[in-house]
């Protein structure tokens, strides 16, 4: 929820239903406020004011929770060296090849040789020099 916050209040415009719908997450965990806030939102924008307790649980959408772009941690002998993103069907070998030419990574990996790549798809690249 607090990413949500700090995400949105950046946002130029906070539609309606996005307000309604947080203030309805939020309601377990601080009644009083999301009802205090849930008036407020209601008067505003001139909508009917039933209680927030008996507003509908918002819907839910697997859709919207398919990422594109996944960030890969890059290691170095087993130090974080850098993040790369990376389309979430890209294959071992596009992870390889996107870890070996990440600039962060290039500097430590000249002049030594590569002895081993560990590759845990979706979640990190580990390379092993000597």
């Amino acid at each position: 929820m607090m990413v949500f916050v700090n995400e949105a209040i950046t946002w130029e415009t906070k539609p309606s239903s996005v307000l309604r719908d947080f203030l309805i997450l939020l309601h377990p965990f601080a009644p009083h406020l999301a009802e205090e806030l849930w008036g407020k939102l209601h008067s505003a924008f001139r909508l009917p004011s039933a209680s927030l307790s008996y507003a509908p649980w918002p819907k839910f959408d697997f859709a919207l929770l398919v990422e594109d772009v996944l960030e890969i941690p890059v290691q170095v002998n087993g130090k974080l060296r850098d993040v790369i993103q990376v389309p979430a069907t890209a294959s071992q070998a596009d992870l390889e090849k996107a870890a070996r030419s990440a600039e962060k990574v290039k500097s430590f990996l000249d002049g030594k040789a590569i002895k081993k790549i560990i590759i845990v798809p979706k979640k990190l690249v580990n390379i092993v020099v000597g």
